[in-house]
């Protein structure tokens, strides 16, 4: 997952250049407006605060298997929750 948190840096790189700044409050906007392609996809927020062009999949180990369980439309398994632990 480094990819994923390196370019959670550039983006925020890229907000404070545009902001001017390194108030909280102009990077927290201008993060909001960020809408750019990066090497890890294209950047660009909702209104929740979630990058709609680049979707994401939660997968667990199941059974020796890695599975699919979010979002339900390409789900291979219901997640396991509480997960019952590792055995040894």
């Amino acid at each position: 997952m480094s990819a994923d948190g390196t370019a959670a840096g550039v983006a925020f790189v890229k907000a404070i250049e545009a902001a001017g700044s390194t108030d909280k409050d102009k990077v927290r906007d201008a993060i909001a407006k960020l809408n750019f392609t990066s090497f890890y996809g294209v950047i660009k927020f909702d209104e929740r605060g979630i990058n709609v062009d680049k979707p994401m999949a939660v997968e667990q180990w199941q059974n020796g298997k890695r599975l699919t369980v979010w979002p339900a439309d390409v789900a291979e398994a219901k997640a396991l929750w509480p997960f019952p632990g590792w055995s040894h």
